[in-house]
């Protein structure tokens, strides 16, 4: 059973999990109305309320894994007055974004820890433990952002990579058809192993998502931390 603080330390989780999700997929959606396309303003997907935005599977993958995604945006490349660069600008849109408020949200990090220090040398325990958890949602939210953003690069169907390789390529070369008919069960095989791998306890160097998203995850957040270490 939880006790009160791992209750509220999952609270902040999924709030974290919750607002970079729904924040990757706001982005794709003003992205496209900027190229032209109203498509996710018409079915209400430009909204702040996460249920509009809530896939079951895609937050459980989340919660278990750190890697999943929400509903995607429903866009029509039709609309867009410049096809080709509508479909590249959508689809990094999300990805972009979600580099963009981890590198905003890691000096707020720095801010809350030297704040939850200050407050426990003045003996302040409520401020303390305030500072505490907006320090744990600042790294949950870092997190799952660097990790949203290296999950949805990859260069598989249906994820943002993939979209950005059709939109540079022709939709008929061999790698595109590939993906269109097996991407989706190449990802579904590895997020399964990296979640059995996680499960099991088994060596990390079997779970090669996971390993990936770790190792690179770790160097763009050193470098955010490197930048803002200088500047502050």
């Amino acid at each position: 059973m939880f006790g009160y603080s791992g209750v509220l330390e999952f609270l902040v989780a999924a709030l974290a999990i919750i607002l970079a999700i729904m924040l990757h997929e706001l982005a794709h959606g003003y992205v496209a109305l900027w190229n032209g396309d109203p498509t996710a303003k018409y079915n209400g997907r430009l909204s702040l309320n996460p249920i509009a935005h809530f896939d079951i599977f895609g937050l459980m993958m989340l919660l278990l894994a750190r890697i999943g995604y929400a509903r995607p945006v429903p866009i029509n490349p039709n609309n867009f007055r410049n096809r080709k660069l509508g479909l590249l600008t959508v689809s990094l849109a999300g990805i972009l974004f979600n580099l963009l408020l981890a590198f905003l949200f890691v000096p707020l990090l720095f801010l809350c820890n030297n704040g939850a220090i200050n407050a426990i040398a003045q003996g302040n325990e409520v401020l303390a433990n305030l500072f505490y958890y907006l320090r744990e949602f600042c790294v949950w939210f870092v997190i799952i952002n660097v990790n949203l953003a290296l999950f949805n690069i990859l260069p598989i169907y249906p994820l943002d990579g993939y979209n950005v390789v059709e939109g540079v390529t022709r939709a008929t070369n061999k790698y595109n058809k590939f993906m269109r008919n097996y991407g989706q069960y190449l990802l579904l095989i590895l997020v399964g192993i990296s979640i059995i791998v996680d499960v099991m306890g088994m060596p990390y160097f079997m779970d090669p998502l996971g390993l990936y998203i770790n190792t690179f995850r770790n160097w763009i957040v050193d470098a955010f931390s490197k930048f803002w270490s200088f500047v502050i």
